[in-house]
């Protein structure tokens, strides 16, 4: 005992309750520690973590800017991560290539299209009832906003309340935005069309039975 170097005390005489060491497992990713391994920044499970939240709310269609830079990340991901992949880093890539189908599923959905081709519908009845006439040059009150504009814009919109999304976040978001859009315009169009009814009292000396409809309107 004497012949041992002193250790502060830390030695106990008995042996037996020496704890053992615990020994550190290396993670999924160990090529992924830190700027010190082969492929310095963050960690695979934590851009995992930060892009499936986007996915999962996606909204849009495949050739918008956003859903490309989605594919781009996801593709990056599994590119990278695909030499070192044995066995617990295979779940990591099974996820990525789920993102990717989840992703391009919600943009080519068929109501996902359908919301698609609703939206263009009203832009373009917009187009031909209202920047028209703008464009040829017809002044603000030249024109009117006929009924049959609104009637149409208001059918266009109960379409799209009807359009199913299967309890899909992505595709109830796209229907919402879609949705509140088109009845945002038709209000505009309603207060539009009102705008150019004629007040009442009507002159008397616009027909004979003016008067009449005035007392009636009047009761």
């Amino acid at each position: 005992l004497f012949r041992k170097p002193f250790d502060g005390g830390k030695r106990t005489m008995d042996h037996g309750s020496q704890q053992p060491q615990t020994q550190q497992m290396p993670g999924p990713f160990p090529g992924f520690a830190g700027p010190q391994g082969p492929y310095p920044g963050q960690h695979p499970s934590l851009e995992i973590a930060t892009l499936g939240p986007q996915v999962c709310t996606y909204s849009g269609l495949q050739n918008d800017r956003e859903y490309k830079r989605l594919e781009r990340e996801l593709t990056r991901l599994l590119l990278e991560g695909r030499p070192e992949l044995q066995q617990a880093r295979k779940r990591a890539a099974g996820e990525v290539e789920g993102l990717l189908r989840y992703l391009e599923g919600n943009a080519t959905h068929p109501s996902r299209l359908a919301i698609e081709e609703l939206t263009q519908e009203a832009q373009n009845l917009l187009n031909e009832g209202v920047v028209g006439p703008f464009r040829q040059g017809q002044a603000q009150d030249a024109f009117e906003i006929s009924e049959e504009l609104v009637e149409a814009v208001q059918d266009v919109a109960m379409r799209m309340a009807q359009v199913k999304t299967g309890g899909s976040v992505p595709l109830r978001k796209a229907r919402y935005k879609a949705l509140t859009r088109i009845c945002a315009v038709q209000e505009i169009l309603e207060g539009r069309v009102r705008t150019h009814m004629l007040a009442l009292p009507l002159s008397d000396e616009t027909h004979e039975a003016v008067q009449r409809i005035n007392q009636v309107m009047a009761q």
